[in-house]
């Protein structure tokens, strides 16, 4: 315990007091008066004659009772022990106090300054377990510094957050914060009066048992949220989204690295089209990983043509050789006006005439060329292209590509119309077939 400074003029002066007797009684002699000592430790010592008086009442009390600001622990009504003393307890900061001490036939009092406890140094102890940081603040003697101020604040890092940072009074010298939810430097000052101390620690994240990963989605957007093994959310967790299968054809404008709020969740855009995703969650040494597949989104799809002008770009920033080819792949394959494969096209199975009536159509066996001459039809042998044309036919091909590529969906539609036209030819000469049998002189007629 410290020591006090005793500020009394005199500490072992004997003061004749009056006996505490009847009028006309003689006072004690001086031998038996008692002495008042307030040593620098705090310790009151009554004596008479240098003898420790034991059961003497000492009594402390404020100088200045009306000042607010002041208090002392110590005031009040204490009793000598067999040693004639009286240990009083350390005021927080420096007080003025009357001591008075009695026997059964003197009182004797004097007035001192007890001065503060005076620290000359300060040491900050930090320890931290899973979900909470312990600070201690303690004196030069190890002991605990009361109402000791202790400042706590990120060292130097703007994109670090740790709710424990603020500024507080540890009216035992402790103190208790939370984890933070990620690694971060903090800078903790403890103070009391004109003395300080600093220390840099480094707070390790809370632990974490599992991680969890949920997937929601509206019409225009994707919601990621992590939780732990509690389901609390997860703040600062790195979420990486990826295609889960990239092949090069598929495009989706959410890929990429996030970090999540205080709420544990990150927004993503929804897809122009369906897309497999694989999203991928991190928090030091835990990880969790997913895969989903995000629908498209609801509104009115890209036009076709824009389409293909995109790909024309591409494959003209991509390939130096033609490209007529790669765009009419690419119009069969993604035109949304494609019809039906060839096989299914034609008539209804109900038009048309029976099939038993194939071989009775066609020209007269009298008409015609003969098979034999079939030989001799085509060409000359000298017309058509010499073989050097070969190079210059295939860019010919793949501008003439190019013109397929505008005009299938025009040919898809006309042939749908002479598909039409078709079933009404073959109506109408299954009816000029039944005039036919019927037409010619009548039976009778005849040479």
């Amino acid at each position: 315990m410290k020591r006090y400074r005793l500020l009394a003029t005199a500490l072992a002066i004997v003061m004749v007091l009056s006996v505490l007797a009847p009028a006309g009684t003689v006072a004690a002699d001086s031998h038996d008066d008692p002495a008042l000592v307030v040593s620098d430790d705090g310790v009151v010592t009554v004596t008479a004659n240098e003898t420790p008086v034991e059961n003497a009442t000492v009594e402390v009390e404020l100088v200045d009772d009306a000042d607010e600001n002041a208090s002392y622990a110590g005031t009040g009504t204490y009793t000598t022990d067999d040693d004639g003393e009286v240990e009083l307890p350390e005021p927080d900061e420096t007080v003025e106090v009357n001591v008075t001490a009695s026997t059964d036939d003197a009182t004797v009092s004097t007035t001192t300054e007890l001065e503060g406890d005076t620290v000359e140094d300060l040491s900050i102890d930090v320890e931290q377990d899973d979900d909470e940081v312990e600070i201690e603040v303690t004196d030069s003697d190890d002991e605990d510094v009361e109402n000791v101020t202790i400042d706590v604040s990120l060292t130097d890092d703007e994109n670090a957050s740790y709710a424990g940072t603020g500024e507080y009074v540890a009216e035992d010298g402790e103190l208790e914060l939370p984890a933070p939810n990620e690694t971060v430097e903090v800078t903790i000052t403890a103070t009391l009066e004109d003395v300080s101390a600093t220390e840099t620690v480094e707070l390790g994240a809370d632990s974490i048992d599992g991680l969890s990963i949920d997937v929601e989605q509206d019409d225009d957007e994707v919601e990621v949220e992590i939780t732990d093994g509690d389901g609390e959310d997860v703040e600062n967790a790195t979420v990486d989204v990826a295609l889960a299968n990239d092949d090069g054809n598929t495009s989706y404008a959410g890929t990429g690295e996030y970090t999540t709020g205080d709420d544990g969740e990150v927004e993503l855009p929804a897809p122009e089209e369906p897309v497999e995703v694989t999203i991928t969650a991190t928090l030091e040494d835990e990880s969790a990983e997913t895969t989903v597949t995000l629908e498209g989104d609801d509104g009115e799809a890209e036009p076709f043509g824009a389409l293909v002008s995109a790909f024309v770009f591409d494959q003209q920033n991509e390939t130096d050789g033609g490209i007529g080819q790669a765009v009419s792949s690419f119009v069969l394959e993604n035109n949304p006006g494609n019809g039906p494969d060839d096989d299914e096209r034609g008539p209804p199975e109900h038009a048309g005439p029976n099939g038993d009536e194939d071989s009775e159509r066609g020209p007269p066996e009298d008409v015609g060329p003969d098979g034999d001459e079939d030989s001799e039809r085509g060409p000359p042998e000298h017309a058509g292209p010499n073989g050097d044309d070969d190079d210059e036919d295939e860019e010919d091909e793949e501008d003439a590509e190019e013109n397929e590529v505008e005009e299938d969906e025009e040919n898809d539609d006309e042939e749908d119309e002479e598909d039409e036209d078709e079933d009404d030819d073959d109506e109408e000469d299954e009816d000029d077939e039944d005039d036919e049998d019927q037409q010619g002189p009548p039976d009778h007629a005849g040479p």
